[in-house]
């Protein structure tokens, strides 16, 4: 049942499904070791382990000084984040580590 009409709390069928879909672009975009932050939102550490960033080729760790950063969404410019599950992905799709390292 779709709900229409239904003055009801409950997300109906088409917005589950819009959500369901959503998830599971994101999960695979995740798995491939792309970046989801076409979505324009904020990522978490269990979501991007290791976040690098497109336009340097430049990946930062959890605690290099601007991991943080880099896991919010970037609201002055286009998205350019890209997460990764691993240093060595990063690494194998030509990205180097943040010469910021730990210094926070």
């Amino acid at each position: 049942m779709l709900g229409f009409g239904a003055a009801s709390s409950q997300p109906t069928e088409i917005e589950r499904m819009t959500e369901l879909r959503r998830q599971l672009v994101v999960a695979l975009l995740l798995s491939v070791g792309l970046a989801a932050a076409s979505f324009g939102r904020d990522f978490t550490e269990k979501e991007c382990p290791i976040v690098g960033n497109s336009e340097t080729r430049i990946y930062h760790v959890p605690g290099d000084r601007n991991y943080g950063e880099m896991l919010q969404e970037n609201k002055e410019r286009k998205d350019n984040r890209v997460c990764f599950r691993s240093s060595q992905e990063a690494e194998k799709a030509g990205y180097r580590r943040s010469g910021a390292g730990n210094s926070k």
